[in-house]
């Protein structure tokens, strides 16, 4: 993580934490802030979709373990809705996305509904994006690499 302050000459960016010495973060894949600023989610080749905190002594602990996955996780967008209502979209590595909400409280979600690959990608979700303050559709990219194999 790195954390941004401005100085005498601009901003500039100094390292806080390595992946690698946070228990649980050496193997993530995506990141999504949640809008308090002080939560984010993780996905990861574990599986596991997590909830992370930084205090106000920015110190990084992992809060909650949001849901276990049947595939390896690659990519996550959390949106805000009307009210304090959030969105969660997870993509996986076989194509296939999982949505959850929460009704404000961020360590408590409930699993909405699956996207099976046939019904969303073939290929690795790489990105996914919620619209923006209505988030009622998310955008997806999966990798090109595997999908131009299958045009050969």
């Amino acid at each position: 993580m790195f954390k941004c302050s401005r100085g005498a000459v601009g901003l500039f960016f100094a390292l806080t934490h390595r992946s690698g010495f946070l228990v649980g973060l050496s193997t993530s894949r995506d990141v999504s802030w949640l809008e308090d600023s002080q939560h984010f989610i993780t996905v990861s080749r574990d599986k596991q979709v997590k909830l992370w905190r930084v205090g106000d002594d920015g110190q990084v602990a992992a809060v909650h373990v949001i849901a276990k996955l049947p595939e390896s996780a690659t990519a996550v967008s959390v949106a805000s809705g009307p009210g304090a209502h959030l969105r969660l979209a997870v993509g996986m590595d076989n194509g296939a996305m999982a949505i959850f909400s929460s009704s404000g409280d961020v360590t408590s979600w409930t699993h909405v509904c699956d996207v099976p690959s046939d019904l969303a990608h073939r290929s690795t979700v790489r990105r996914l994006k919620w619209q923006p303050h209505t988030p009622k559709q998310v955008c997806v990219c999966e990798r090109e690499r595997e999908r131009e194999r299958e045009r050969e």
